[in-house]
């Protein structure tokens, strides 16, 4: 998508924009006989209650988890809620002098037996000489790189990342940015991932709605767990469903 696929979420946010309340977090949900009563936090402080006919979650169960929910859910959807696995995966993004593996004929991609799994060339078609490569962390790599500094971080990878690509230490900027999922307080985990027996016992439970209340996102897609095309996919399924039942 030429200008990339943020526009997507801009634009649609653009359309409703006076309907978008920013600094609200979801505390809890109780099921009423009218829907469902949702109670926010403000971020400025104390709370405001929400009356819904209809509800879509869209928090990663990670979060939702932390909701107090007093609505009459099935075993299944509870399980699901409460055991989704997910992932441990990290970003460290490191400033480089100069994009000196193109001057090799190199992509900047690559995967290893590294501690950082894969990387790239983060400063694609940005303009300027400077460049960045992203090592992107998982399992308990990607869970240790949290601690300390960026920079810190960043120093006791470069002599691994000079193996992969000579130079990089030299050509090192000492600036470092780090995104880690984990710690996240709106995520606390990378993306959805089916620990083991999970595909066979929870699979599917995942999106599937409760009278009125629906969810969707990554973690609820069957087909397209832990990327965007499972949130799009997930979305488009539950406003076709709400759009059925308010027809009806």
């Amino acid at each position: 998508m030429r200008g990339g696929n943020q526009q997507v979420p801009d634009l649609l946010a653009e359309r409703v924009r006076d309907r978008i309340y920013l600094g609200h977090r979801l505390v809890a949900l109780r099921e009423t006989p009218q829907g469902y009563r949702l109670t926010f936090e403000r971020a400025g402080g104390g709370s405001v209650e929400v009356q819904a006919d209809f509800v879509v979650l869209t928090l990663p169960f990670t979060r939702l988890r932390t909701v107090e929910m007093r609505a009459a859910l099935p075993p299944v959807k509870q399980r699901a809620i409460a055991e989704l696995g997910y992932g441990a995966n990290a970003k460290l993004i490191l400033g480089m002098q100069r994009r000196f593996w193109r001057e090799r004929g190199l992509s900047g991609d690559f995967y290893t037996d590294e501690p950082f799994q894969s990387g790239w060339d983060s400063s694609r078609v940005q303009a300027g000489t400077a460049g960045s490569l992203t090592l992107f962390l998982g399992g308990t790599p990607g869970m240790r790189v949290g601690q300390g500094t960026p920079q810190a971080q960043a120093t006791a990878f470069l002599p691994r990342l000079e193996r992969v690509l000579p130079g990089a230490r030299a050509h090192y900027t000492g600036t470092a940015h780090r995104f880690h999922w984990h710690s996240h307080p709106h995520t606390r985990g990378s993306y959805s991932c089916w620990k083991v027996g999970q595909y066979t016992t929870l699979a599917g439970a995942e999106f599937e709605p409760v009278g009125r209340l629906f969810f969707a996102g990554e973690h609820t897609s069957r087909d397209y767990q832990g990327y965007m095309n499972g949130a799009a996919e997930t979305g488009r399924r539950v406003a076709q469903r709400i759009h059925r039942q308010v027809r009806r």
